[in-house]
């Protein structure tokens, strides 16, 4: 679990606190002999400290900016995607011999989480000119573009891992990269 900014900036004032006692222990402590040592000492941890913190204070505002940018990229290929599996599973229906998409299951793909079938994934394969693998249990199944990219083959491939109630979080897909 993350730590909030106030939460944060609580911690930095207890750390500062200690700080502060620890020091003035120290210097109590010096004798004439070690004094200079001690106090040299003492402006260097209260040197990494601030810069610790301050580096901190960075990371988060920094943090913070790029979970709101990834929220808001994240909604724009949400509502493409659904804008683009309600074009495309009309269409794929239709070939298939089905009936075209109410618009309760358009506004169900669009502003819900309930998609991800075999439908909405042709579909974005589709939208996007590409590959669509989808690991399950022991077992891959391709998803291809009708049309293709270049040539007719897909210009790029996704990996997708299917869990069926996995892990307590419902049927959910994850993506899967090549091993480095």
């Amino acid at each position: 679990m993350e730590e909030t900014l106030e939460q944060m900036q609580a911690r930095h004032r207890k750390e500062q606190r200690d700080l502060v006692a620890r020091t003035t222990s120290k210097k109590k402590n010096a004798t004439k002999k070690t004094r200079k040592g001690v106090n040299d000492e003492c402006a260097e941890l209260e040197r990494v400290l601030k810069e610790r913190q301050a580096e901190e204070l960075a990371a988060a505002a920094r943090g913070e900016d790029q979970e709101q940018d990834e929220e808001e990229e994240e909604q724009m290929r949400e509502q493409a995607a659904a804008d683009a599996a309600t074009d495309e599973i009309d269409e794929l229906a239709g070939r298939l011999g089905g009936a075209a998409m109410t618009e309760t299951q358009g506004k169900e793909i669009r502003d819900t989480a309930e998609w991800g079938g075999q439908l909405e994934l042709a579909a974005l394969a589709a939208r996007y000119g590409v590959e669509i693998k989808v690991v399950q249990d022991g077992r891959t199944e391709t998803i291809e573009t009708p049309s293709g990219g270049k040539d007719g083959k897909a210009t790029e491939v996704i990996w997708l891992a299917y869990y069926p109630h996995g892990y307590g979080l419902g049927e959910h897909y994850n993506s899967l990269r090549k091993a480095a």
